[in-house]
């Protein structure tokens, strides 16, 4: 929908944490009680899905209602109605599933990114993938960031690999990241503003390139 806007750049911005998961699910990770579309890949095409997100008239109407409506969500609380709770550490398992077999996750999710960058070019606008580390990739030789760095989809796409650029700016992980998924500090924030800056102006140092980044950590050649 943003294409609409004509955009100059388009910046996708990939957490290592949960996006690889999350691609692959019809629900929220977090919340599966909240559904959500969702893509397939077959290897030659993504297959969207969002049958499962079509609602009945009456539930269109509850979830406009809900949407918009503060009367109708006040009287919900005062007749006592409450949604089911979340249950603790169901999340972690459906992360778990996936990344014990990340192959496909991988793969699809490298595959959105390119059709993301085909769209954009179509429409004219530059496209950059900007990857924020979670802790572990921070810190140790993490598989998440390794298919990254090895998957050949991603060729001629524009990708910043965010650790490399705390590193650059004297930032450890506590000092960027607020917790172990890595939600940015201010100091984060700060870091993580000026290279939007600079993806928008067009002007990204060599060593900005996510393989710079892939090379002294896997062995993998630049």
């Amino acid at each position: 929908e943003g294409l609409r806007y004509h955009p100059d750049v388009v910046i996708l911005h990939f957490c290592l944490f949960s996006d690889y998961t999350d691609n692959s699910l019809p629900s929220a990770l977090f919340d599966a009680r909240q559904p959500k579309p969702y893509f397939t890949w077959d290897g030659r095409a993504l297959t969207l899905h969002d049958l499962h997100l079509k609602l009945s008239p009456p539930r269109k109407l509850a979830q406009w209602l809900s949407d918009y409506s503060h009367l109708y969500n006040r009287f919900r609380g005062l007749i006592g109605f409450r949604r089911v709770a979340r249950q603790p550490g169901v999340w972690s398992e459906r992360k778990n599933k996936v990344e014990d077999n990340l192959d496909p996750a991988a793969e699809l999710t490298f595959a959105l990114v390119r059709r993301m960058d085909e769209l954009s070019r179509q429409a004219g606008a530059r496209f950059y993938v900007v990857v924020h580390p979670d802790q572990f990739a921070f810190r140790h030789r993490s598989h998440l960031l390794r298919k990254l760095c090895t998957s050949p989809m991603l060729a001629g796409i524009t990708v910043v690999e965010m650790g490399g650029r705390h590193r650059a700016a004297g930032l450890d992980f506590a000092a960027f990241a607020l917790d172990e998924p890595g939600h940015l500090t201010e100091a984060g924030h700060e870091v993580t503003a000026d290279v939007m800056v600079a993806l928008v102006a067009g002007r990204l140092p060599p060593d900005w390139d996510y393989r710079a980044v892939c090379a002294p950590r896997f062995g993998i050649g630049g």
